[in-house]
């Protein structure tokens, strides 16, 4: 039997500093995607503060905690409407004084954050901290996610890592700016494709500092087909999508003449080189 849910990309503007105006701007998508009986979302990378900082005071002044009223509010909402939803953020660990650039999936009262641990030097990235969590996957109602944020699709071996690890859904928000459009259209594709799971992609569509953000937010099933894919500005695009359909490393085009087992042919004890720290 199909388990079919329908989720959405939020493909939305930001004002960079401005927290409680990205807060509502987010509710306000929230509660229209849940009129449409979207169970799972996905908003953009450091959507809630915005990302093109040129300091880590003014990054740290854009930063909220965790568990503080921000994230509440949004968990508040998810229980009211029964949706999941993953938001981008700096986090502020207020313990440590740290800042990460942070997505958190929120189901009810349930959030599990991750904070990014591949880190460009770029924006608000050039100053937080690492993550250094491991692969972070969490059952949902709307199924079992695996998160990564923008830079961290570079690397095969993290999404490879949510998919070993279970993950029906990578759900991916990202802040790619106009020359990162390449990446745009290969990756997602790509790594949806070599790990079987479905692909969400939230990038956004506007400006910011004169910075074009190349937007092209989308959908990948598990054989790299493209679902929905946006152009730049804001959208919401939504699809219907079949969990059973993900985790499926077996494809059979010819029985007994023409099969592949993707997880099962690997060989991980010839691939160490890759956990080895680079020499440079």
């Amino acid at each position: 039997m199909a388990r079919i849910v329908r989720v959405s990309v939020a493909q939305i503007s930001a004002a960079i500093g401005d927290v409680q105006q990205n807060l509502a701007t987010h509710e306000t998508a929230i509660r229209e995607l849940a009129a449409d009986g979207v169970e799972l979302a996905v908003f953009p990378e450091c959507g809630l503060s915005g990302y093109l900082f040129d300091t880590r005071a003014e990054t740290e002044a854009a930063s909220i905690e965790a568990d503080g009223p921000e994230i509440t509010r949004l968990a508040a909402v998810s229980a009211e409407l029964g949706i999941v939803v993953v938001v981008g953020f700096v986090e502020l660990d207020a313990a440590s004084g740290r800042l990460y650039n942070t997505a958190a999936t929120i189901d009810g009262d349930r959030v599990v954050c991750y904070r990014k641990t591949h880190l460009p030097f770029l924006g608000a990235d050039r100053f937080v901290d690492v993550g250094e969590n491991q692969p972070a996957v969490v059952e949902t109602r709307a199924g079992i996610i695996g998160m990564s944020i923008c830079y961290d699709l570079r690397y095969p071996e993290w999404a490879r890592s949510l998919s070993l690890l279970g993950a029906e859904i990578m759900v991916h928000p990202t802040n790619w700016a106009v020359p990162a459009e390449p990446v745009a259209r290969i990756l997602p594709p790509a790594r949806a494709m070599e790990n079987a799971m479905y692909v969400l992609v939230s990038d956004r569509g506007d400006a910011e500092r004169g910075v074009d953000f190349v937007g092209l937010s989308g959908i990948y099933e598990p054989n790299g087909a493209i679902r929905e894919l946006c152009g730049r500005g804001d959208h919401l695009i939504t699809a219907d999508i079949d969990l059973d359909l993900a985790r499926r490393s077996k494809i059979v085009f010819d029985p007994g003449v023409f099969e592949l087992d993707l997880f099962g042919s690997r060989r991980p004890e010839l691939y160490r080189v890759i956990t080895e720290p680079s020499a440079s």
